[in-house]
């Protein structure tokens, strides 16, 4: 569903397409240049994705389980950042699930080759938590050098809104828990949402919710 460039994702009509053996991978959002993409990423125990290199960055946020590299684990309700140019193998040795934003993309290489930045594990809690506005609280657990993006878990209290306002640049949020909407109806958790480059909305949610957002460039408030 779409209104004022507002897109509900229905994240369960989508389906699976295998990766490698046990790892899974299930497309949500693809730019229309295919410099972007956002997908789920499911792991069985014990599974790993081909050593490869990063033509472009990844944030990812684990869901469930936990997702490993050369660099480190990171646990279910963490974010992992691979930097462009890091080269390594991903796994999973309890298996996982996590939703990635990729820019860019990735290219094979030879078992034991190495080089690059080495990726990141944040320990969400760890990000102290900013209030945004009345009931609206956030952490930053990631942004670029350049400012231009920026990954953050919102915790919003029940009752709590953000005024009309306009994305000058665009947004995608995984709802992780409650319920949160918009002039495009209710995301409930489990589902997605893209808000387009220019989109024009309130948003608000009756029981409260915890989102994962990634979101390039900014907003400005709108008048009426």
């Amino acid at each position: 569903m779409t209104t004022s460039g507002s897109q509900i994702i229905d994240v369960e009509a989508l389906g699976w397409h295998p990766v490698s053996a046990g790892v899974e991978a299930r497309p949500l959002w693809v730019a229309d240049d295919n410099s972007r993409r956002v997908l789920f990423i499911r792991f069985s125990p014990g599974a790993a994705l081909d050593r490869h290199v990063h033509d472009g960055d990844e944030v990812q946020y684990v869901l469930e389980g936990s997702v490993g590299d050369d660099h480190g684990t990171i646990p279910a309700g963490n974010v992992g950042y691979r930097p462009s140019g890091c080269t390594h193998t991903v796994r999973s040795v309890t298996g996982g699930t996590t939703v990635a934003f990729i820019t860019g993309g990735v290219k094979p290489v030879a078992d034991g080759e190495t080089g690059g930045p080495p990726s990141v594990v944040i320990d969400v809690d760890a990000v102290p938590e900013v209030q945004l506005r009345p009931g609206i609280f956030a952490r930053e657990v990631w942004s670029d050098p350049a400012g231009e993006r920026k990954a953050l878990v919102v915790r919003y209290e029940p009752g709590a809104t953000i005024p009309r306002h306009r994305h000058v640049g665009d947004e995608f949020v995984y709802v992780l828990s409650g319920t949160l909407g918009d002039e495009s109806g209710v995301i409930t958790a489990g589902n997605a949402g893209f808000r387009h480059d220019g989109c024009d909305h309130t948003v608000t949610t009756a029981t409260g919710a915890t989102v994962f957002a990634v979101l390039r460039g900014g907003v400005e408030p709108v008048e009426g």
